[in-house]
């Protein structure tokens, strides 16, 4: 450990064999004469301090920092330095990680919140503000989780708890599922827009919180599912036995005459019927399974163009009309009429667009 005597003049009076060998490099320092700028620090009730010195690059000697002591003693100083290069270098890499880190999350339309194991708010990024509406005053004190939280439902920004004491409660089963990586919950807020947040449990007892705003996913499910709903009605709405299948020959959807017709209870579920097991179950109640043929290689080979209508006499029902269709993106159509009749040709989906 270097250690040295500097007088009031800055005049190096003493130093041991280790402040020799830095004692060249640490003269062009003018972070040596730092006790002679704390004049003030010369009281007997502040006699000493600690700073931090850096050694300029020599020649092949890279930069280096020391933590020097500083103690009034006898008219003089007396300082010893212990190299702190490494910590240095670690604090600067640390720093240049939370930097880029910064930027990265600042590129984030998701709102990230991160409080470390005291639960005081550490790292936020922009989007946290646009998403929360909270000020960047606020998020930039540090506030603690529960002040975080108790300023989101302030601005009813998350779901109105029914009192404060079942709202404590919930925080703190949020805290506690979030520690252990299991909270997600979703937020329908009073002013209309739909939240999912997450949380999830980060080194030395840290843990972070996502922001994401799903408003726009949700409506979008919501008309989803609206059209799907809207679609089984109007199939629904034929008196024809209809079968949707996609493209990988799976059943995607039939109307209530469908299920009527081949004896199938509206619980039963469908998901995963494939053509073959269609045809079996056609085939099963069909007077004669060879009328199926045709319907087969229809349902296997037709890529468009004119459907047909080919007679089933189906057990206990008699004779109806059974058609296949082509439909956009490779999937088919069959439908079961009613009523038998002659042979009629039909235009596919594809012909009446042009027409």
């Amino acid at each position: 450990i270097p250690s040295w005597v500097m007088n009031d003049a800055g005049l190096i009076e003493d130093g041991n064999a280790a402040y020799e060998k830095i004692a060249a490099r640490l003269q062009t320092s003018a972070d040596i004469l730092a006790p002679l700028r704390r004049s003030d620090e010369r009281s007997e009730e502040r006699p000493g301090f600690t700073y931090r010195a850096r050694l300029p690059v020599d020649g092949r000697q890279g930069e280096r920092w020391l933590d020097i002591s500083a103690r009034r003693s006898a008219g003089a100083w007396d300082c010893a330095a212990q190299d702190v290069t490494a910590l240095v270098e670690a604090e600067r890499a640390q720093r240049d990680f939370v930097q880029t880190l910064t930027k990265t999350f600042a590129q984030l339309s998701t709102g990230l919140a991160i409080f470390d194991h005291d639960r005081q708010l550490i790292l936020f990024n922009p989007a946290l503000l646009d998403l929360t509406q909270l000020s960047a005053e606020f998020l930039a004190s540090r506030p603690a989780l529960s002040h975080f939280f108790d300023h989101l439902r302030d601005r009813q920004m998350m779901p109105e708890p029914k009192n404060y004491a079942t709202w404590r409660e919930h925080l703190s089963n949020l805290v506690s599922a979030a520690t252990d990586g299991r909270y997600q919950d979703t937020w329908s807020l009073p002013g209309g827009a739909t939240y999912r947040v997450s949380g999830r449990p980060h080194p030395n007892g840290a843990v972070a919180f996502l922001f994401e705003d799903i408003t726009d996913q949700i409506a979008m499910t919501r008309s989803f599912r609206q059209q799907l709903s809207l679609s089984q009605s109007v199939l629904d709405a034929f008196t024809d036995g209809i079968a949707i299948f996609d493209a990988s020959g799976t059943l995607s959807y039939c109307n209530s005459a469908y299920r009527q017709l081949f004896g199938l209870p509206e619980a039963t579920d469908l998901a995963g019927v494939t053509t073959d097991d269609a045809l079996r179950l056609w085939a099963g109640q069909s007077e004669d399974s060879a009328a199926l043929e045709p319907v087969r290689r229809q349902l296997e080979l037709y890529r468009g163009g004119d459907g047909a209508r080919h007679e089933v006499v189906l057990k206990g029902r008699g004779p109806v009309n059974c058609t296949v269709l082509c439909l956009a993106g490779g999937a088919r159509m069959v439908s079961f009429g009613a009523r038998p009749g002659q042979f009629v040709p039909l235009q596919s989906p594809e012909r009446l667009d042009s027409a």
